[in-house]
């Protein structure tokens, strides 16, 4: 499944970007982002388990919003994909709390893990 790694950004400054630039071409790397983003980002797996890279949005109010997500798309600035791929589940949180930052990233608690899986009916969770 797709994680933050595999997105145009992260490639940029952890590296990869650059590695595969000095050893072949920037052609050769935009021959990786495709594919990259055209992975799946969510997964369900016999009806019960929902699996995703990092968490939750508070913007996803049924599956079928995931569903409806056109790919090969980079991750924008905000919005489910960028939540799938960057909020963090912690366990001293209440509800969903800001980072603090200004980037739309947030943090959510247990409570918002049961309550995302009793109302879609999935028995476990899987962070990947």
């Amino acid at each position: 499944m797709r994680g933050k790694h595999e997105t145009v950004g992260i490639n940029r400054v952890y590296g990869f970007y650059d590695q595969v630039k000095r050893r072949y071409s920037t052609k050769l790397w935009k021959t990786f982002i495709e594919p990259m983003e055209s992975l799946p980002f969510a997964a369900v797996i016999d009806d019960m388990i929902f699996c995703v890279n990092s968490g939750l949005s508070p913007h996803m109010e049924t599956l079928y919003q995931i569903q409806s997500i056109k790919r090969p798309i980079s991750v924008p600035d905000g919005g489910i994909l960028f939540h799938f791929l960057y909020t963090k589940p912690d366990d001293d949180a209440i509800g969903w709390e800001d980072d603090g930052n200004s980037n739309d990233q947030l943090y959510f608690g247990p409570d918002v893990t049961s309550d995302f899986l009793n109302k879609h009916g999935f028995t476990l969770m899987i962070l990947s």
